[in-house]
C-alpha cells in the first residue's frame, strides 16, 4: 500500500475519539474513505491502543460475521480480550447484512468497543442509519480534496505552506502564478485522489471514467434497473451541462424525453450518492425557499468534466466562471461550521448573488469571478444594502484587496483560498 496522507476533516473528528459514538464516514466512492480509516488506525497504535481493521469486501470475512456473537468472536481470534478498550475500523460497511442491528447491539452491550465505520453512500444504508442508530452515531461526510490537500497529495509542500500562511494576506510572485496553474490543473481535474495521485494524462481519464463505471455498477444499479442504465448516464451529461445553473425539473424532462418523477427521482439518487447537490434561494421567508428553483451543482470538478467530455484549459471554454464556482462551493460546503446555511440569491429580473451565508444571524454575500481585478459587482452591493451584511467576499482569478462601502468592508480573494478562511473572524 502506498503512503497515506492525512484529511482535512481529522481536527473534526477528533472531538468524537474519546465518546462512545459510532463514528461513521460517509461519502462518494473511491473518494478516500478507507484510506482515511486506515490513517486513523495507525494513528491510534502508535498511542499503543488495541486496534482491529475489518474490510468488509472480503466475502470470506463476511460470512463470518453474521451477527454480534459473529463480529465478536472474528475480534477475539484476532486478539481481543473482553472487556479491554479497543477501536475497531469496519470497511465498506454497507455490504455487510444487518449491519446496523449489529452496531446497535454492540454499542449497547459492549462499550469497550469504539467502532469507526466506512460505507457506500447507499440511499438504504443512510435511512437504515437514521433509523437504528438514532442517538448512537456521528455521521462525517468525506467530499473529495480540497485544493490544500490536492497539494499536499502532490507533494506541494512548498506551495502549501506558502498558500497556508500568505493565503489571505497575499501571495507574490511566482509563488502565485505557481499556485494558480495547480489551481486551475485542480479544477480541471477534480478531487478524487487516485486521480490526482496519476500524473499522465490520458490515465487521468481512463481513471475518471473508471470512477463512473464503478459508480454505476455499484451504486445507481441498486435503484435502477440495468437498462436504464444508458438513460441515466444521459441525464448526468445533460445536467454537467448545466451545472451551476438553474434547475428546472420540467424542462430537464421536456429536454430529455423522460417522464418528470423520473428525472426527480434520478436527481435524488445522484444527490443521495454524494455526486450533486441542490442550492436552493435565499428568501426572508424560509417556508418559500424550498418552494422555489434552485441550482444544482456537481461535487467534483473532474465528474463533471467527465460528465460533459472536456478537459480543455480554462481559458478555452466559453463559461470558465462555472468551474471556478463549482470549486467555491465545495470549498464552503467543508469549511463553512456545521450550523451555517448556503443559499444564492436572485431576484426576479435576474440579477443575483452566486452564494449567501447565514451563519450565527448574519448574512454575508459571495460572488466568484474568474478574472482578474474584477469590478464590485453590483447585485453584492445590493444585497449588502437590502440584508445589512457585517461584510461581503469576492473571490477572483489572483487579486487580493479590500473595498469599503458604506463602512463594512468587502474583501477580495483569490478563489484558491475559499477553504483558508475563518468565517467567524471575518464577522465578529
Amino acid at each position: 500500500m502506498g503512503k497515506i496522507y492525512p484529511r482535512e476533516i481529522l481536527p473534526r473528528m477528533e472531538s468524537f475519539f474519546g465518546t462512545d459514538e459510532i463514528v461513521v464516514v460517509l461519502g462518494a466512492r473511491q473518494v478516500g474513505k478507507s484510506s482515511l480509516l486506515l490513517y486513523l488506525q495507525e494513528l491510534f497504535r502508535r498511542e499503543g491502543k488495541d486496534t482491529y481493521f475489518i474490510d468488509l469486501e472480503d466475502i470470506e470475512i463476511r460470512k463470518e460475521i453474521v451477527s454480534p456473537s459473529g463480529l465478536l468472536s472474528y475480534l477475539k481470534m484476532k486478539g481481543y480480550k473482553s472487556g479491554r478498550k479497543a477501536y475497531v475500523f469496519l470497511d465498506e460497511l454497507h455490504h455487510l447484512e444487518d449491519a446496523t442491528g449489529i452496531l446497535k447491539f454492540l454499542h449497547d452491550h459492549h462499550p469497550g468497543l469504539k467502532f469507526f465505520v466506512s460505507g457506500s453512500s447507499s440511499l438504504r444504508l443512510r435511512l437504515r442509519m437514521r433509523e437504528s442508530l438514532m442517538g448512537r452515531k456521528i455521521v462525517f461526510i468525506l467530499y473529495p480534496l480540497r485544493f490544500p490537500e490536492f497539494l499536499l497529495f502532490r507533494e506541494e509542500r512548498e506551495l502549501l505552506g506558502i498558500l497556508r500562511e500568505h493565503g489571505l494576506k497575499g501571495i507574490t510572485e511566482p509563488f502565485l502564478g505557481r499556485l494558480l496553474s495547480l489551481y486551475e490543473e485542480y479544477l480541471i481535474w477534480g478531487g478524487y485522489p487516485k486521480v490526482v495521485l496519476t500524473e499522465n494524462v490520458e490515465i487521468r481519464r481512463e481513471r475518471l471514467k473508471e470512477i463512473f463505471t464503478t459508480y454505476m455498477e455499484k451504486e445507481v444499479y441498486e435503484f435502477i434497473k440495468r437498462e436504464k442504465a444508458g438513460r441515466f448516464s444521459d441525464l448526468v451529461s445533460f445536467l454537467g451541462a448545466q451545472s451551476a445553473n438553474l434547475y428546472k425539473t420540467l424542462e430537464v424532462s421536456k429536454e430529455m424525453g423522460m417522464q418528470r418523477p423520473t428525472v426527480e427521482r434520478y436527481v435524488k439518487i445522484l444527490e443521495e450518492t454524494f455526486v450533486v447537490k441542490r442550492l436552493y434561494p435565499f428568501a426572508t421567508n424560509l417556508q418559500k425557499e424550498l418552494t422555489r428553483t434552485p441550482k444544482l451543482y456537481f461535487l467534483d470538478t473532474g465528474f463533471l468534466n467527465f460528465a460533459i467530455r472536456d478537459f480543455r484549459p480554462l481559458r478555452l471554454r466559453q463559461s470558465p466562471g462555472i468551474f471556478v464556482e463549482t470549486g467555491v462551493f465545495v470549498s464552503l460546503l467543508f469549511s463553512l461550521p456545521s450550523h451555517a446555511d448556503i443559499r444564492f440569491w436572485r431576484k426576479r429580473g435576474g440579477r443575483e448573488v452566486d452564494f449567501v451565508i447565514r451563519m450565527d444571524g448574519n448574512i454575508i454575500p459571495v460572488e466568484v469571478k474568474w478574472k482578474d481585478n474584477p469590478r464590485i459587482p453590483g447585485a453584492l452591493i445590493e444585497f449588502m444594502d437590502l440584508y445589512k451584511s457585517p461584510c461581503g467576499f469576492l473571490f477572483t482569478r489572483g487579486t487580493y484587496g479590500v473595498e469599503t462601502y458604506k463602512n463594512k468592508k468587502i474583501y477580495i480573494l483569490p478563489a484558491m483560498t475559499t477553504s483558508l478562511v475563518e468565517w467567524r473572524r471575518f464577522i465578529a
